[in-house]
């Protein structure tokens, strides 16, 4: 009986709370546990210290899809390079000495020589607009990255895909892409249909396309030559192939503030480790 009366004392001392009560209450914990979570700033976790790159490796360094501007940037390196410049007086000088188109279409003079150097350079400026229009209206990376510190059978994988794949999301993986095609098509097929003389049998459409189809023979080839050399010096310079491939500002997130990749590495072939980098980072400028 006491026990009884305990129990039925106990109940009236502490009433009991409705279903809806209890709801409402932990209803409002939860909104004001959000908003106070939403007020703190993002802190870095235990497992990523402020001054470690937290991008993802690709291909040995450490990789961001590039920015608007950066593109603009790599579409101005491909027109306006040495390469992009000196290429075509190459072509132009083997083609006159050839005589590439006949003389009797174009002359073997200067003017001559500046008609071929144009159609050369011309079939270079679709094909760099053609990579940049497609891969800004695909939102892919259609860059050629350099794989540092591969082995002989990735880099010769990363050469044969660059015309028929491009990279996609912040993690950079590979898809398929006809970016690469289309851009190695559309040169040759324009300048063989609209500035040199079809009546040249050396020049009718149909040469062009079979010259744009070698071309997907040719271009995996200077790859892997440059891939081979990568890390080499370049002559009379202090630069080596491959130091800025990507450069050192693709390598951190937009805004970093924490330690960069060095501007001239003297060992570009070898590959960076997760958040750090294979070669010492610059000092950070020392705080007001």
């Amino acid at each position: 009986m006491n026990h009884v009366y305990g129990m039925n004392q106990f109940n009236q001392v502490v009433p009991r709370r409705s279903p809806l009560r209890t709801l409402i209450t932990l209803a409002l914990l939860a909104v004001s546990t959000s908003v106070a979570a939403q007020a703190l700033p993002d802190a870095p976790s235990a497992g990523t210290p402020a001054d470690r790159n937290p991008l993802p490796i690709v291909n040995g360094r450490h990789y961001r899809p590039p920015t608007a501007g950066e593109n603009l940037l790599t579409l101005r390196h491909r027109l306006f390079s040495i390469s992009a410049l000196g290429s075509p007086l190459i072509t132009a000088g083997f083609q006159m000495l050839n005589d590439q188109p006949g003389p009797e279409y174009w002359a073997e003079d200067t003017p001559g020589y500046f008609k071929r150097y144009g159609a050369a350079y011309g079939q270079r400026v679709i094909q760099a607009g053609t990579r940049y229009t497609l891969g800004t209206l695909l939102h892919e990376d259609n860059r050629y990255l350099l794989c540092h510190g591969c082995t002989f059978h990735d880099k010769l994988k990363n050469a044969l895909l660059a015309d028929f794949t491009a990279r996609h999301g912040a993690d950079g993986h590979r898809d398929f892409s006809l970016t690469g095609a289309a851009a190695g098509v559309s040169g040759p097929l324009v300048a063989y249909a609209f500035w040199y003389p079809n009546q040249d049998p050396n020049f009718t459409l149909d040469r062009g396309l079979r010259n744009s189809l070698i071309g997907f023979g040719t271009r995996p080839a200077g790859h892997m030559l440059t891939e081979l050399l990568d890390g080499y010096r370049i002559p009379f310079t202090h630069r080596h192939i491959g130091e800025d491939n990507p450069t050192p500002a693709e390598q951190v997130p937009v805004g970093w503030t924490g330690p960069r990749p060095p501007k001239r590495r003297v060992q570009p072939a070898v590959p960076d480790p997760a958040g750090a980098y294979a070669e010492p980072a610059p000092a950070l400028p020392p705080k007001p």
